[in-house]
């Protein structure tokens, strides 16, 4: 069995001693509420957040307001045929009293007076059409 009873010699001893002095001075000089504050910091470092780019929002889909629902019942799409029809009818009957007004401007406001009641049932006809479509 090999014993370690080997003692260093007495150079490195001292400088060993000289070593440790050292440290020892240097702990004792350091400040240690400053360290621990900062291990204290350090444990309560948030992440830093990232400047992302600013990123342009998405343009918004075009929408069509003459576009209705894509499917209808029968039942809606019968109602519809029939409002355009009097829709058309009621557009060419305008047209007329409009050419009348332009020939004759004698009697205009009676023309007028249709036309205006012509409008209104149009504008009637359009709101009818669209109550349909949403329903």
């Amino acid at each position: 069995m090999i014993t370690m009873d080997m003692q260093l010699p007495d150079e490195t001893s001292n400088t060993h001693k000289e070593q440790l002095a050292k440290i020892k001075e240097e702990l004792n000089n350091m400040d240690i509420s400053k360290t621990m504050d900062n291990t204290v910091a350090d444990n309560n470092i948030e992440p830093k957040k990232e400047k992302l780019p600013q990123l342009e929002p998405l343009p918004k889909k075009a929408v069509n307001p003459h576009v209705g629902p894509l499917f209808v019942s029968l039942k809606k799409f019968n109602e519809i045929k029939s409002q355009i029809v009097t829709l058309k009818q009621e557009s060419s009957e305008l047209r007329h009293i409009i050419g009348q007004l332009k020939t004759s401007r004698d009697s205009g406001k009676d023309l007028l007076k249709q036309a205006v009641n012509k409008m209104d049932t149009v504008e009637k006809s359009v709101e009818d059409i669209n109550a349909i479509i949403k329903i």
